[in-house]
């Protein structure tokens, strides 16, 4: 029973995050259709997406925290790896890349702690 006030604060806080995500990702997608047409419907679609496999951490289903875990690392992966780009052609102001390293560290914390939730789940139900 301790594993439970811990897990439930952490899908609690998890949800906060793919709720504030999920509105990142249809508004920006809602921005991008203006230049990129099916970029933006993709990230609009993608909201809604990881809305659903947030459910999994209620219900436990396993598939679902692994495809939001994933989900979460390639976001670090494709966001880490264009700002390297960026910030190695000096696209990006001396002044601004403190936004860019704090976005993409929060990722990949975001990505450590499903992993985390991830195991939670597994240890209490080992099926």
């Amino acid at each position: 029973m301790t594993t439970r006030v811990p897990q439930a604060g952490l899908s609690v806080f998890l949800n906060a995050i793919d709720l504030l995500v999920a509105f990142v990702l249809v508004l920006g997608g809602w921005n991008a259709t203006n230049s990129h047409p099916a970029i933006g419907y993709a990230c609009i679609t993608l909201g809604p997406v990881l809305l659903y496999l947030s459910s999994g951490m209620w219900t436990k289903d396993r598939w679902k925290l692994i495809i939001r875990a994933a989900f979460y690392a390639g976001a670090f992966l494709f966001i880490g790896g264009g700002a390297a780009v960026l910030i190695g052609n000096q696209a990006l102001p001396l002044g601004g890349r403190w936004v860019v390293y704090l976005g993409i560290l929060a990722l990949f914390v975001t990505f450590l702690l499903s992993l985390f939730h991830y195991w939670l789940v597994k240890r209490e139900n080992p099926v």
